[in-house]
């Protein structure tokens, strides 16, 4: 009994040392040192780049939406396989057929590195988690969505 406990006890230790516990909060602690410097706050008076990603609240978000008569925010999670998951390009071809301004808003740091690489022509943004306070299972995803 007690080789069973000093196996658990190793394998544990074991785990814990290897195991990322990815998706549970917003996942910024595993971006890389350049990849943190990509992300910038959001102040809709600066001009925006695509190569950067503009960490935001709700609230100053929809302060923004306002200069434009006509626009959608699609908040999505990269890697998402469901049917409503579609291609940036493809939000941003509706958006420009039927005269809206989009806004693309990252769920999450998770996998940042490849949602910079999609194809697209708006500036990505994040959520701020830190304005909601509550990183743990994303409950600052339905903060923001609810604002």
């Amino acid at each position: 009994m007690k080789n069973y406990f000093l196996i658990l006890l190793t394998l544990c230790f074991v785990l814990s040392s290897c195991v990322q516990m990815r998706g549970i909060g917003d996942d910024y602690k595993y971006l890389t040192p350049y990849e943190k410097t990509l992300i910038e706050p959001f102040k809709k008076e600066n001009s925006l780049k695509m190569s950067r990603v503009y960490k935001t609240n709700a609230n100053t978000l929809l302060d923004a939406l306002k200069d434009y008569p006509k626009a959608f925010v699609y908040v999505y999670t990269v890697g998402c396989v469901g049917d409503a998951c579609k291609p940036l390009t493809v939000y941003e071809e509706y958006a420009k057929k039927n005269g809206y301004k989009v806004f693309f808003v990252l769920t999450s740091y998770k996998d940042l590195d490849i949602a910079l690489l999609e194809p697209r022509n708006t500036p990505l943004f994040v959520i701020d988690s830190d304005y909601y306070g509550n990183k743990l299972a994303r409950a600052y995803v339905n903060d923001f969505k609810m604002n």
